[in-house]
């Protein structure tokens, strides 16, 4: 197996685990806000909170995909299927959770 390869799969698994936490802290905050808990502040808060996460979490994603593509070590095509894999394999292992 090519080093490449191994190298594009696990730094596409572990982007695609960051980006569904990212979400879920993203998701979370949105709900507390919007449902006026103690801690979650008024809806204003929440609607800049949740455009602030909406906004780092692509420009995380999207630099550390680029950043691994600019080593020369990862294969983009294959990062990116294995960023899909990662994504589903968390919101999979979430909603088990919560079963």
């Amino acid at each position: 197996m090519p080093t490449s390869l191994v190298a594009s799969a696990l730094g596409g698994i572990t982007i695609g685990l960051l980006y569904a936490y990212l979400l879920k802290r993203q998701t979370k905050s949105l709900f507390e806000g919007l449902s006026g808990q103690p801690g979650g502040g008024n809806k204003m808060t929440a609607i800049l909170k949740h455009l602030f996460f909406l906004m780092s979490r692509f420009i995380i994603i999207i630099g550390l995909i680029l950043a691994l593509k600019f080593t020369g070590y990862v294969d983009l095509q294959v990062c990116c299927i294995f960023v899909v894999c990662g994504f589903l394999m968390s919101l999979f292992i979430y909603t088990k959770r919560m079963l």
